[in-house]
């Protein structure tokens, strides 16, 4: 049967400056788009079109003290997104970024107030020079202005860029203006808080969307951590795993590819059967706590992605939506928890270094399963009985 789509009578036409307003004052009032496509008699997707490109026309780049106070003054008063969108004249990105900074900064300080609110006061104390006008003149250093462009695309916070290379934020904001980079960095600085706190805001009912967010992850690591200290408590066996480090021997305090091939053939192994959890920071022997700390790391994301990267690159197979890194503390030490999902089809492990090192081909690849406390590797026929067990149509041909 054949279905006719809608025709719209203002399909193709140029917007005019009325039904612009009328989208926007929709969009102000939380209409939906489905709505307003009745209401401006256009598809939802070309008034999403629409928004966008007005959206993008808006500015970003630095704030102005005054600027930053009307934000405050705003938000305090549960005004949306779009609202202080239209009368900053701001994009949605940058509206985010800077909330975000006034509410969590680097050090975990914050300008909320109990009540959720942002506290004016304490951004104008904070910023009183800059308000006044009493900033200093710079001079920059030959280059300086790289670093500061190579910082922030880094997903540095500005104040930690001021602390580094000892400048004040106006003239970090200059250079950043100058070069016109601040979609870019608005857009890094939105993921990378969204990433760690919560999913995109939604348009309306941010504030609620947030705490309840927020509220969410404490209430996940609450549950990590008891799951991990549980974890602890029992012995190595058919799904679980400890290791003190990831890569760097206790001993000879040096990098050692044996103790990496360790990693990675026990979650092969975990991916061959049943799944299972890996624990990086815990001795395997006494199961006390050591941390992560002597594998040498700048930051959690540091660990996470060398972690993450060295598993991933260990396989043909696509299995980053099974393998979950994830940094834990326990008893105020950090531990690197794997979690490995039983696995879409067989892993193979290919791993380099450990080949070369056992004089086999780089290209070698290694079937493991886990058999009790232990990742075994399989010569070829058991891993065929292992394969057809696991996989019962693996070898069936199209």
């Amino acid at each position: 049967m054949w279905f006719r789509k809608k025709d719209f009578k203002n399909a193709g036409k140029k917007w005019t400056k009325d039904q612009e307003q009328i989208l926007l004052d929709g969009l102000a009032k939380n209409t939906s788009y489905k709505a307003l496509s009745k209401i401006l008699d256009r598809s939802p997707s070309s008034i999403m079109i629409k928004y966008d490109a007005i959206n993008k026309k808006r500015k970003s780049g630095s704030w102005a003290p005054a600027e930053t106070l009307q934000l405050i003054d705003m938000w305090n008063d549960n005004v949306s997104y779009e609202i202080i969108g239209q009368k900053l004249n701001r994009k949605q990105n940058s509206i985010s970024g800077r909330l975000i900074h006034l509410q969590t900064n680097r050090q975990g300080k914050s300008l909320l107030t109990e009540d959720g609110k942002i506290d004016r006061d304490a951004f104008i104390e904070k910023n009183k020079d800059l308000i006044e006008g009493n900033v200093p003149q710079y001079r920059l250093a030959p280059g300086t202005d790289d670093e500061i462009i190579k910082m922030a695309l880094k997903g540095y916070e500005l104040e930690h860029i001021s602390e580094i290379l000892e400048l004040n934020l106006n003239c970090i904001q200059e250079i950043l203006d100058e070069e016109g980079i601040w979609d870019e960095y608005d857009k890094l600085m939105l993921k990378k808080a969204e990433k760690r706190y919560f999913n995109a805001p939604k348009l309306g009912n941010e504030r609620d969307h947030i705490d309840e967010l927020i509220k969410t992850r404490e209430e996940e690591q609450k549950k990590e951590i008891k799951y991990i200290s549980r974890l602890i408590e029992y012995p190595e066996g058919s799904n679980i795993e400890f290791k003190q480090t990831f890569s760097r021997c206790i001993h000879k305090k040096d990098h050692d590819i044996r103790l990496v091939h360790s990693v990675l053939k026990n979650v092969c192994a975990f991916l061959n059967t049943r799944g299972g959890d890996l624990v990086i920071g815990v001795n395997d022997k006494t199961r006390e706590i050591v941390g992560i700390d002597f594998d040498f790391y700048k930051t959690d994301e540091e660990y996470i992605r060398k972690v993450s990267t060295g598993i991933s690159n260990a396989f043909k197979i696509q299995i980053q939506h099974l393998v979950t890194t994830k940094i834990v503390t326990v008893d105020d030490k950090k531990v690197c928890w794997i979690n490995v999902l039983s696995g879409d089809e067989p892993a193979f492990l290919i791993y380099k270094d450990w080949n070369t090192s056992q004089n086999l081909s780089p290209s070698n690849e290694i079937y493991y399963e886990r058999q009790s406390d232990e990742a075994m590797p399989l010569h070829i026929s058991d891993a065929m009985k292992s394969i057809n067990r696991n996989w019962p149509n693996f070898f069936i041909k199209d």
